[in-house]
C-alpha cells in the first residue's frame, strides 16, 4: 500500500494534529510513524519501496497517508519533489 496523499507543512503548523485527526477516520490509514521522511534524503529513499510500503502494514483501508514537515525544507533537503514524484506521480 502506498499513500494517496502526504501532509506537508511548516514545523509547529499543525501537521501532527491533522495527522491524528485524519488517522481517527475509519477509511484512512496513517503510516505507522508520522514522519517517515522517506523522501527527505537519498539515504532514506534507498531503504526502498518495500520498506516504505511496510509502514502501512496489512490493514485493508481505503486511503493511506503520511505526514512530514521536513518535505517543505527544499533549501536543506533538495530533491524531495523529484523523489516523491518518482513513486507517487
Amino acid at each position: 500500500m502506498l499513500p494517496e496523499f502526504i501532509i506537508i507543512g511548516a514545523m509547529k503548523g499543525g501537521t501532527t494534529s491533522l495527522y491524528h485527526y485524519l488517522a481517527s477516520h475509519p477509511d484512512l490509514h496513517a503510516s505507522s510513524m508520522k514522519e517517515t521522511n522517506f523522501f527527505r534524503k537519498p539515504e532514506q529513499f534507498t531503504k526502498g519501496l518495500e520498506w516504505y510500503e511496510s509502514l502501512w502494514g496489512g490493514e485493508n483501508k481505503r486511503v493511506a497517508f503520511e505526514a512530514s514537515p521536513d518535505y517543505t525544507k527544499r533549501h536543506i533537503f533538495p530533491g524531495v519533489p523529484e523523489r516523491m514524484h518518482s513513486i507517487l506521480p
